[in-house]
């Protein structure tokens, strides 16, 4: 997976940062101080939250926290505390603000034919998918989730979206980033009702969710022998 923006590409599987297509040297530290921004955005994400992920179990000061966003803007072309990238949250951290062009690889979604049991399915960045049947699924990092979406902003049980034959419901499990129907935050244990096309946010996750065509209630038959609707007789 990776992101696009401006005339960069951050890509988390290779763990590199391309300008143009130009591989740009990042310390380790800088490197995961930029992914933890980006898979965080766009969210502001605390000095505390940024030591305890990319210095455990090490005492630095908020310097080496300094040092680290100075590489990384350096490494953008950005500058200054209001940067097309990383912009700094007065008294708080950083967050990311570059304009993603796009959120994932530029591949078409994989052609796939659905099991027999899906009516929907859903899509993850545009560029991802996973066919549902009806039920619920668990969504989040956990390994006992139905729907397990390995990243850092998910918490392990993050969310559980109840699929039926022509509606879903959303409900956020008291996670740590919030999920969120067409941009409002889900509180409590509220369920929103999830229709073609919306946005749902799980931390820094987009996904939409799309019926099948096929998908529907199953068509009674007349009973062998009998008249149909529209046949003679009926």
């Amino acid at each position: 997976m990776s992101l696009r923006f401006l005339d960069c590409e951050l890509d988390f599987d290779l763990h590199e940062l391309r300008r143009g297509r130009e591989p740009v040297h990042l310390t380790p530290k800088a490197y995961a101080l930029l992914e933890l921004l980006a898979r965080e955005r766009p969210r502001a994400v605390g000095r505390q939250q940024i030591l305890d992920a990319v210095w455990p179990e090490t005492f630095v000061g908020d310097g080496s926290i300094s040092v680290a966003i100075a590489e990384v803007r350096r490494a953008l072309g950005d500058s200054g505390p209001d940067g097309r990238s990383v912009r700094t949250v007065r008294g708080f951290g950083y967050a990311f603000c570059a304009v993603v062009t796009s959120p994932a690889t530029a591949e078409p979604l994989p052609s796939m034919e659905p099991p027999p049991t899906a009516v929907c399915r859903l899509v993850a960045w545009g560029v991802d998918q996973r066919f549902l049947a009806i039920g619920e699924y668990l969504i989040g990092r956990g390994k006992e989730c139905g729907l397990q979406v390995d990243v850092a902003s998910l918490s392990r049980r993050h969310a559980r979206l109840t699929v039926g034959e022509r509606e879903a419901t959303l409900e956020d499990l008291a996670s740590k980033n919030g999920s969120f129907l067409n941009g409002e935050r889900l509180a409590g244990s509220f369920a929103g009702a999830v229709h073609e096309g919306d946005e749902i946010r799980l931390g820094s996750v987009v996904f939409s969710l799309h019926w099948l065509a096929n998908a529907g209630p199953t068509e009674t038959l007349p009973p062998a022998g009998g008249a149909g609707p529209g046949d003679p007789g009926a």
